[in-house]
């Protein structure tokens, strides 16, 4: 079942179509400039490990942040994604970072960022 992911910087907004029994199915989430950064990231290296030093340059380019920022980004992501479904989720590596995979049936999933 293929999945369309749009990331639009514009309003920092995801939209997600889920294409079920020839319906679509179209989600929208609005994020903050550092969730949209960082899940587009994680999202566009879906299933690979990203370092939390990578995340953070990713989230907070030209600011510095405190180490708490980045997991309560990705817990806020979390919970925001879990109101969508369940066809993804964030996985803590530990001490080394994060990684966003998606349920085996969703593997058709089609990224696009666009400004």
């Amino acid at each position: 079942m293929p999945i369309n992911i749009e990331f639009h910087a514009g309003s920092l907004a995801l939209v997600i179509e889920k294409r079920h029994k020839k319906k679509t199915e179209p989600f929208s989430l609005t994020l903050t400039r550092s969730e949209f950064f960082v899940l587009k990231e994680l999202a566009s290296n879906c299933g690979k490990h990203l370092s939390k030093e990578h995340l953070f340059r990713i989230g907070w380019p030209d600011s510095y942040v405190g180490s708490n920022s980045l997991p309560m980004t990705i817990m806020s992501l979390r919970k925001k994604l879990h109101l969508i479904g369940d066809f993804w989720e964030i996985s803590t590596i530990q001490r080394h970072g994060y990684s966003l995979n998606v349920a085996m049936y969703y593997r058709q999933t089609k990224i696009n960022v666009t400004f």
